[in-house]
């Protein structure tokens, strides 16, 4: 995912590699992905909740160096939301990319299930019609 300097400035190290990460991915990949960025993001969250408390108790002012904090919570917040949006878009792309190869392989091996059936019981009953005629 492409990040501006700004919002790369708002994550850790750690996080900016998770943001940053790329397929191909496998599903157990990317569902602990997904898993980690949600956790990262009620995080921030929460922090940006208990910030908000915060600043109503103290009857401060909004506008105060506290509410630049929390706009940098809030804008942290937004990014991960974004960024666990984008990797449930990918796990559904799989998803769906999955389903499709496995129904075209089910209809193949049907396809030749069945051919190899036909082909099988046309040959067994002439083998049959043979071995009763004999008798």
């Amino acid at each position: 995912m492409r990040l501006s300097a700004n919002e790369a400035a708002l994550l850790s190290k750690r996080e900016l590699e998770l943001v940053r990460s790329r397929g191909p991915w496998h599903v157990a990949d990317l569902a602990k992905a997904i898993r980690r960025t949600r956790e990262l993001r009620d995080k921030q969250r929460d922090l940006l909740q208990r910030q908000q408390l915060a600043l109503n108790s103290q009857g401060r002012s909004k506008g105060g160096n506290a509410g630049n904090a929390n706009s940098r919570t809030e804008a942290k917040a937004q990014l991960l939301d974004r960024v666990l949006q984008e990797f449930e878009r990918r796990l559904a792309e799989l998803d769906r990319e999955s389903t499709e190869a496995s129904r075209e392989l089910l209809a193949d091996g049907r396809s030749q299930r069945s051919s190899s059936r036909n082909g099988a019981s046309r040959g067994n009953t002439g083998a049959s019609r043979g071995a009763e005629a004999r008798h």
